[in-house]
């Protein structure tokens, strides 16, 4: 529960206002979609991330499995 709704429940329980001093809604929505914003991008960063590492995974598994395949068959033409 955040600052602000402890402060509202415990004011409007005791009959007491809220203070002028404190964030309107407004301003708390526009810090808080700032946050989003912010988190989405490292999200998306992160995503990013993940997939060319998938990519470079699958690139060096496939060379390894042709390196592999080839020194494989070597000896087969070597001593016949």
């Amino acid at each position: 529960m955040s600052n602000m709704t402890l402060h509202y429940i415990v004011n409007k329980k005791h009959n007491f206002s809220l203070k002028k001093s404190q964030p309107e809604f407004k301003e708390i929505f526009q810090v808080w979609r700032e946050y989003e914003n912010i988190a989405m991008h490292f999200n998306e960063l992160l995503i990013k991330l993940r997939v060319q590492a998938l990519g470079a995974i699958a690139i060096i598994g496939t060379i390894s499995t042709a390196l592999l395949k080839e020194s494989a068959e070597l000896p087969k033409y070597l001593f016949p």
